[in-house]
């Protein structure tokens, strides 16, 4: 298939910036949303992409709306791409522009809310899939393109309690992408993981009285014994962070005063007085040793004061970035080969993500909106056009990408890989590379971005780069979860053979010589998930692509930038909620 022509190319970012603008044009906002305009914007986008589109209903008037791209092989752990519907409330006098118009300035800037959080992730994932079948990619494991209902309000009717359902178990997800935030630099934020969410709802109770007299034990002396010790903790990880240029905000704790009440009036001592307490606390922090600390200030800022649990949410693991996680390598790598850096964090709010995480699916939150300022619930909120479409581009090399050598521990450069053919006989192929044109007269595919195209045989049959024919692997059968590596013995098949001895080598035998190991270090191998190893999980959603995906042979607009410089990516190594009264509300009731 020949690449996109400059107009198609055109036709294709004028038709997804309009799609862009109509769905911020749709005001999802809280308190009081209206989901059906929603919902019907998006079925109009899969019938054009000629897909299906399925609601689901966990809580009744919080519609959950999940596009699928099926898969040439469905019984293959799915990718879920993942965005949520619903904006945040606006104050439309402190807006340039109506903040529901999607008004675009003179210099591209496209003005609504949702244009960040996160309206422009949903219709990049759309408009990506729109120009990798528009070039004739299939996919070989299922996407489900998923939009939320409640994320801006928690998504405790949302994700929360969809991911516990079997409609959720159903779609058999393996790895899933998510939202992430705006970069001020040249380097994209990549969030694995997310600090937990607490809420306290502390009850201060009181001598009451005259304003008049000075009573022992008021409710106010306990509140500003409690805020004095609470703010100086605050201070410390204000100094924490300042002092530490690596660290980010989602590495240290946060703790607000979000609410106070109390009193009847000016003059009357009152009899309680509440404060809520907004805590964030890091993955490196303890859940228990934390708790035991705020029950201790409560303690020494005097009797009967109680808390009322709003949220208590347990540590969700994050998702690990290293070897063992193959989603992560083939993410990392295409980003690499696009020449784009990325900077792993954690999350410092909470999104979707976790709650996918909290059932042991590995996730990622990405916004690819780099050189841009963090406006998600600013005023004013808004997103550059190039910047948007450079995402729709990142996305269509995001969605095919694939795991090579490095993935299973070898790393280019620095060890000498077995040879391509064993490579291929120990851990399989990954993508099937059928593509619509040519695959039943066996015509060689084109060749995606900088990926070399499969071999296939005179009989149309796809042959990975080791010579073995797809059917032949067949018989393994695929491999449905991550989790079940470990129990999977080592399988070794052929053996290398010594060109100097005739004699078997072992397969992880690292005694090639320099020459041959540059040669085959420069190959770009594939695994094939179903032939999986207990090393080596298969992870990419979609077969290969042809070059026209996503990009085009003339000139197109860039996001405005800096050259892109690789990233080098240290190896992060990341390392229970108590028993609980509960009153008639079900809310967590303790006595400190």
């Amino acid at each position: 298939m020949s690449p996109l022509t400059a107009e198609q190319a055109a036709t294709l970012d004028s038709l997804a910036v309009e799609n862009f603008r109509k769905y911020l044009q749709i005001p999802s906002v809280h308190p009081h949303v209206d989901y059906e305009p929603c919902v019907q914007f998006l079925r109009a986008q899969a019938k054009g992409l000629d897909l299906p589109l399925k609601v689901y209903t966990v809580v009744e008037g919080k519609p959950i709306v999940v596009i699928t791209w099926s898969g040439s092989e469905p019984a293959l752990p799915s990718i879920l791409l993942n965005s949520h519907m619903d904006v945040v409330p606006v104050f439309a006098d402190k807006w340039a522009h109506p903040p529901f118009s999607a008004h675009t300035d003179a210099q591209g800037n496209i003005y609504a809310r949702g244009a960040q959080d996160m309206k422009c992730v949903g219709i990049q994932y759309l408009e990506a899939i729109r120009r990798m079948r528009l070039a004739g990619a299939t996919v070989r494991r299922t996407v489900h393109v998923a939009f939320m209902p409640d994320e801006e309000i928690g998504g405790v009717d949302g994700m929360r309690q969809f991911v516990h359902t079997e409609d959720f178990k159903g779609l058999n997800v393996g790895f899933a992408l998510d939202e992430g935030m705006a970069s001020p630099d040249d380097a994209f934020p990549v969030f694995y993981g997310e600090r937990n969410i607490w809420h306290l709802v502390i009850h201060f109770p009181g001598t009451p009285g005259h304003g008049s007299l000075l009573l022992k034990d008021t409710a106010g002396e306990k509140v500003a014994l409690f805020l004095n010790t609470l703010f100086e903790f605050r201070r410390s990880q204000v100094l924490k962070l300042a002092g530490d240029p690596t660290l980010t905000l989602g590495d240290v704790t946060t703790v607000n005063l979000t609410q106070l009440k109390g009193g009847v009036q000016s003059n009357v001592v009152p009899p309680e007085l509440v404060a809520t307490v907004d805590c964030r606390l890091p993955v490196t922090v303890d859940d228990a040793a934390f708790e035991a600390q705020v029950k201790k200030w409560l303690q020494e800022a005097g009797s009967d004061i109680w808390v009322e649990w709003e949220q208590k949410e347990p540590q969700v693991t994050p998702t690990k970035l290293d070897a063992s996680n193959p989603y992560w390598l083939a993410f990392k790598r295409t980003m690499d080969e696009l020449g784009l850096q990325v900077r792993p964090q954690i999350f410092p709010g909470g999104t979707d993500c976790r709650f996918v995480r909290s059932v042991g699916v590995p996730a990622l939150g990405f916004s690819p909106m780099k050189n841009t300022p963090i406006l998600l619930h600013d005023h004013d909120e808004y997103l550059n056009r190039a910047v948007f479409l450079e995402g729709v581009r990142i996305y269509a090399r995001l969605i095919p990408a694939r795991i090579g050598p490095a993935a299973a521990g070898v790393s280019r450069g620095d060890r000498c890989p077995i040879s391509a053919r064993h490579w291929s006989a120990r851990f399989g192929v990954f993508a099937d590379g059928r593509h619509r044109n040519g695959a039943a007269s066996g015509q060689r595919a084109p060749e995606p971005h900088g990926f070399p195209a499969r071999r296939r045989d005179l009989s149309g049959t796809d042959q990975e780069p080791g010579g073995r024919r797809a059917d032949q692997k067949a018989a393994a059968g695929p491999v449905r979860s991550v989790r079940r590596r470990s129990e999977a013995p080592r399988r070794r098949t052929s053996k290398p053979m010594s060109e100097a001895t005739g004699q078997k080598l072992p397969v992880d035998a690292h005694h090639c010589d320099g020459s041959k190991a540059a040669a085959v270090a420069t190959k770009r191998l594939s695994m094939d998930a179903s032939e999986q190893q207990p090393d080596s999980e298969a992870i990419a959603a979609v077969e290969e692509a042809p070059a026209s995906v996503g990009e085009a042979p003339v000139p197109v607009e860039e996001a405005p930038a800096a050259d892109k410089p690789k990233s080098r990516l240290k190896r992060s190594i990341i390392d229970t909620q108590e028993n609980s009264k509960v009153d008639a509300s079900g809310k967590i009731i303790e006595d400190y």
